[in-house]
């Protein structure tokens, strides 16, 4: 039977790693960062990183938690009569998965063992004695996906072809190092993204339709406090596509992790979140995301004819823009993100900067103040 641990502030996944000498403090405090930039676990980060191997984690997990860890094998062939045993909502929502039955047991792969909405949850859909298991997040949105058909992040598709390239360069050590870089990107069939119609004429017709009492002016002040009351990310980002709905017909930010552009929200015309989060672009190539991040300033105008860009006009569906903007939202100096809009099928952009840029200016504060409060939260134990 698995030992629930002692969860208290100083048993901290992050705190764990720097007392077994894993990782540094200044390695957890990049890890915690991009945690809040990026979401995810902190296990995830670490492994983006290069901080940590696969292996380490879960032996690591094993030991602050313990229960037993599972790997990728582990979850390649479960039968389908388990699969069914929980449903897809429950195992979605509560990021989890059945792996087999045995003994009057159902052990299952979760991504925090103990998590009592996650086993109340599983309590009442069956009536075996629940057997929890850790797993990787990597591996657990894989399994869904496979199983359940919750559809991955696009990051969790690259980060697993970066590891495996990684694999591969350890087996074979006279490969160069440049050959386990970062996998070539995906993007959604284009054809499965439908245009939706009704898209407005012009920017005067898109206000006499929502109402005045809706312009950005109005709404501004509230944005911003809703900004300075934001506690995570997620909020964040509904908080600035909220605002910058008010102006286009479709809106969506990306995060800059490393050398890639990841999507991580969107709002409007035959875009949602799905939209973004199927969509990663590499930056070290010619774009108008690569430029926006190389002069660290706003962009309008017409999206320049490049591969890059055309892949990501195509991830958007059949609607061309006439111009869109894309403004930078910096964190400690740097571009973290970026938030892009347009108007839709030859539309031009009608929209007062100022307004946005004080948004995204705010929003960038709020994301540096989480994340000075999340690395409050990890204390770090004394050397």
């Amino acid at each position: 039977m698995a030992q629930k641990p002692v969860k208290d502030q100083d048993d901290r996944l992050g705190s764990y790693l720097i007392r077994q000498k894993i990782i540094t403090p200044a390695q957890l405090d990049q890890a915690v960062q991009c945690q809040v930039l990026f979401g995810g676990r902190l296990g995830t980060n670490l492994l983006e990183l290069g901080f940590i191997t696969e292996e380490k984690l879960r032996r690591l997990l094993e030991e602050k938690y313990k229960v037993d860890s599972i790997s990728r094998s582990d979850l390649n062939e479960i039968a389908a009569e388990v699969v069914a045993l929980v449903s897809r909502e429950v195992a979605d929502r509560h990021k989890l998965v059945p792996l087999r039955a045995r003994e009057g047991g159902l052990e299952v792969a979760m991504l925090d063992p103990f998590r009592e909405s996650a086993m109340n949850a599983l309590s009442e859909i069956t009536t075996l004695k629940i057997l929890p298991l850790i797993a990787l997040e990597l591996d657990l949105l894989w399994a869904l996906e496979k199983y359940y058909a919750v559809k991955r992040e696009a990051r969790f598709v690259n980060l697993d072809r970066w590891l495996e390239q990684q694999a591969a360069a350890r087996r074979e050590p006279r490969k160069k190092k440049a050959e386990a870089g970062k996998a070539e990107p995906l993007l959604p069939d284009p054809q499965s993204i439908t245009a939706q119609e009704g898209a407005p004429r012009s920017l005067d017709d898109f206000w006499d339709r929502v109402g005045r009492t809706g312009h950005p002016e109005y709404l501004l002040p509230h944005k911003l406090q809703d900004l300075q009351q934001a506690t995570n990310r997620n909020q964040i980002a509904r908080t600035i596509l909220d605002f910058a709905s008010m102006t286009f017909s479709r809106a969506l930010l990306f995060v800059v992790n490393g050398d890639m552009l990841f999507g991580w929200d969107g709002a409007g015309q035959a875009v949602n979140s799905r939209t973004a989060l199927a969509i990663m672009l590499p930056l070290n190539r010619r774009s108008v995301f690569k430029t926006v991040l190389e002069t660290g300033a706003y962009y309008l105008g017409p999206i320049p004819d490049s591969p890059i860009n055309r892949r990501f006009l195509a991830a958007l569906g059949p609607s061309r823009p006439k111009t869109a903007l894309l403004i930078p939202i910096m964190v400690s100096g740097k571009t973290a993100a970026i938030l892009y809009g347009d108007m839709g099928h030859e539309q031009g952009v009608d929209v007062k900067l100022s307004p946005l840029q004080t948004i995204l200016n705010a929003a960038g504060q709020a994301l540096q103040r989480i994340i000075l409060k999340t690395k409050s939260e990890n204390p770090k134990p004394p050397p």
